[in-house]
C-alpha cells in the first residue's frame, strides 16, 4: 500500500487528469515499537528508487527524514523552521524533474504532535505552534506550494495520542497498521539476522544440515511470541555474546537449546511488554486433563491448526473461527481446557475477569477491554479468555438496574466496546477470543452472532470412562494401595465435575495425614469416605438447563 502511494502519482500521472481523483496526501503508520515502521518506509523508499516511469526514466525519490523527538529540543521556533525547511526542499526536488518526487517521512510524531488539550504546563504553546504550522504545511498553503509529488509519511506508537487535526481526509489520509510478525515471518527475521552469524546446530554431518537449520529456525519462532523485529536482531546479539562467553558453537540436545532460550530471554524482553499469562501453568497440557475429547478437538481445528499448517488454510480457503464459547456446567474443566489449548499451541495467553474489568472510575471497564485487544493484537497469536462473560456482557435486560445509571450503563458501554472490539478480530490474523459461562441464556445475544463468537461449544460433565480417565490422573502422584478401584470410583461419582473429581483425590489424601503421618498409602476406604463428604453441584434437574 505504501509503495502504490509513492509510485501511482509519478509512474501513472495522467491518472489524476483521467480519472478525476486527488491521491491521498499522507500516510499514517501504526504499530508497537521495534515491529519495523522506519525501516519499512525505508525499505520501500530503496525499491521505489528502481522503479520506471512511463518514458523508461529512472524514478528520482528524494527521502527527507523528520524526528519529532529530536527537534523538539532546538530552541523557540525553531521545529517550526525545520518543518518549513523540510517541505521546501521536498518540494523542490519534486519540481526539479518531471520523474522526481520526494518522501517525507515524521518519526514519532506522537512527540511532535500531542493533542493540544494534552499538551499541560508550558509545553502547550510550543506544541500549538507545531501542530498548526505542520496543518498549514499539509495543506499546501505555505507559499502556495505544490504537493502533487510529494508524499508525506508519519510514524507512530501512539495513534491515540496525536492532535486529532492531522488524521482527518486531506491530512493523513491512509492509516496502515504494521502489525507484529507471526511465526512464519518471525523464522524469515531470525534467518536474516543468523545468516550474518556463524553458527552450527551439531557436530553431525552436513548431509542433514539444512533440515537441523530449518527445525532450529522454527523452534525460535515458535518461542518468541510477541517479540518484533527489534527484539529479534537483539536476541541475535545476545546469542554471539552467550555463545562468545560459554564457547558453545554446537546445540547437540533439546536441552541446550532451552538453555540458550533462557539466557536470551533474560536479557532481551519483547518491546512490546505483553507478557502472557501462560507462564503460570506451563505444565498444564492435553494430559493433564482428561476427557473432553471433542472440545479438544475443536480448540486445535482452531488454534493450533492455523498455526502449524497456514499453507493448508491458505490453499483451501479456510478462515479459522475469531470467537468460540464454551458452556456448561460448573467445573467442568472450561477454563483450563484453554490453557492447555495456550499452552500447546504456544499462543500468547490474555485473560480478562469481571474483577478485572469493572472498576469504580468512570471508563476504567471499557478501556481494561480496550487494552487486552490492543496487547493481544501486538502479541499474535493469541488468546484472549474471557472467564464469566456472561457477566461483563449480560443481555441488556440481566444487567441488574433496569437502564439507569451504575452498573447498567457500566455493563452497556462494556458490551458495546466489546462488540467494536470483536467486530476488528477479523482483521488480526491469528487471534481468537474465548469465553465461557455457566449461564449461556444471559449473554447479550447481539455476541452469539457468526462473526463474533463463530461456534459454541457444550462442555458437558464426564461420562464414566472420562471420570476414570480425570481419576487416574489426579491420583497419578499418589501412592495408592492395590485395593483401589478406579473404574468403580469412577461408577460411583455420577454428575462429579473434573474440579469435584480433583477434590475427591485430595480430600482422600488429607484424610491419610489426618488418619497417621506415617501412613504411605492411599486405601480405598480413603476415598470412600471422602466421597460421602462431597455433594455434586450439578443434578439431574440441574443439567435440563443446558
Amino acid at each position: 500500500a505504501l509503495r502504490e502511494l509513492i509510485l501511482l502519482p509519478v509512474v501513472h500521472p495522467r491518472l489524476r487528469s483521467d480519472l478525476g481523483v486527488e491521491f491521498p496526501k499522507g500516510v499514517l503508520l501504526c504499530g508497537p515499537p521495534g515491529v519495523g515502521k522506519t525501516l519499512l518506509v525505508r525499505a520501500v523508499v530503496h525499491e521505489c528508487r528502481q522503479e520506471q516511469d512511463v518514458s523508461g526514466a529512472t524514478l528520482d525519490l528524494n527521502l527527507q527524514v523528520i524526528n519529532g523527538s529530536e527537534i523538539l529540543t532546538s530552541g523557540r521556533g525553531d521545529a517550526e523552521q525545520a518543518l518549513r525547511s523540510t517541505f521546501e526542499m521536498a518540494v523542490i526536488h519534486a519540481r526539479s524533474a518531471r520523474h522526481a518526487a520526494s518522501v517525507i517521512f515524521i518519526d514519532e510524531l506522537d512527540a511532535l504532535c500531542p493533542k493540544r488539550e494534552a499538551a499541560g504546563g508550558g509545553a502547550s504553546s510550543a506544541h500549538s505552534r507545531i501542530v498548526a504550522q505542520l496543518l498549514t504545511l499539509l495543506d499546501g498553503v505555505e507559499g502556495g506550494l505544490s504537493r502533487e509529488n510529494v508524499v508525506v509519511v508519519a510514524a507512530t506508537n501512539l495513534p491515540n495520542s496525536i492532535d486529532p487535526a492531522l488524521r482527518r481526509p486531506g491530512r493523513f489520509d491512509r492509516e496502515i497498521f504494521v502489525a507484529p510478525p507471526n511465526t512464519s515471518l518471525r523464522k524469515k527475521i531470525f534467518q536474516v539476522h543468523l545468516n550474518r552469524t556463524p553458527y552450527a546446530l551439531s557436530s553431525g554431518s552436513l548431509d542433514n544440515a539444512e533440515q537441523q537449520c530449518d527445525a532450529f529456525l522454527d523452534t525460535l519462532a515458535a518461542k518468541a511470541v510477541a517479540y518484533v523485529g527489534a527484539d529479534i536482531a537483539a536476541l541475535c546479539r545476545e546469542a554471539a555474546m552467550v555463545a562468545s562467553t560459554r564457547q558453545l558453537v554446537a546445540l547437540t540436545r533439546d536441552r541446550e537449546l532451552e538453555q540458550w532460550w533462557a539466557d536470551w530471554k533474560r536479557r532481551v524482553e519483547p518491546l512490546s511488554g505483553v507478557q502472557s499469562s501462560s507462564k503460570d501453568f506451563e505444565r498444564q497440557g492435553w494430559n493433564s486433563i482428561g476427557g473432553q475429547a471433542e472440545t479438544k478437538l475443536a480448540l486445535q481445528q482452531a488454534l493450533e491448526w492455523p498455526i502449524k499448517f497456514p499453507e493448508t488454510f491458505a490453499r483451501l480457503g479456510v478462515k479459522p473461527p475469531r470467537g468460540l464459547l464454551l458452556y456448561g456446567p460448573p467445573g467442568c474443566s472450561k477454563s483450563s481446557i484453554v490453557r492447555a489449548a495456550a499452552h500447546s499451541s504456544g499462543a500468547t495467553f490474555l485473560s480478562l475477569s469481571a474483577a478485572q474489568v469493572f472498576s469504580p472510575f468512570f471508563g476504567d471497564a471499557e478501556a481494561a477491554v480496550r487494552q487486552v485487544f490492543r496487547d493481544a493484537r501486538a502479541a499474535l497469536p493469541a488468546i484472549i479468555f474471557f472467564d464469566e462473560i456472561d457477566v461483563m456482557v449480560a443481555k441488556r435486560e440481566f444487567d441488574g438496574s433496569g437502564g439507569g445509571e451504575g452498573g447498567s450503563s457500566t455493563a452497556m458501554r462494556v458490551l458495546s466496546t466489546m462488540l467494536n472490539e470483536m467486530d476488528g478480530v477479523e482483521s488480526a490474523e491469528g487471534l481468537l477470543v474465548i469465553g465461557a459461562t455457566n449461564r449461556p441464556a444471559c449473554i447479550d445475544a447481539a455476541l452469539m452472532r457468526p462473526g463474533r463468537f463463530d461456534r459454541i461449544l457444550f462442555v458437558d460433565l464426564p461420562a464414566e470412562p472420562d471420570r476414570a480417565d480425570i481419576l487416574r490422573i489426579h491420583s497419578h502422584p499418589m501412592q495408592l494401595h492395590d485395593d483401589v478401584d478406579v473404574p468403580t470410583l469412577a461408577s460411583r461419582t455420577p454428575y462429579f465435575s473434573g474440579a469435584e473429581l480433583e477434590n475427591l483425590c485430595r480430600e482422600a489424601a488429607l484424610l491419610v495425614l489426618r488418619e497417621s503421618l506415617d501412613v504411605k498409602r492411599v486405601c480405598m476406604h480413603h476415598f470412600e469416605e471422602a466421597l460421602g463428604g462431597i455433594t455434586p453441584v450439578s443434578s439431574r434437574e440441574s443439567m435440563r438447563d443446558y
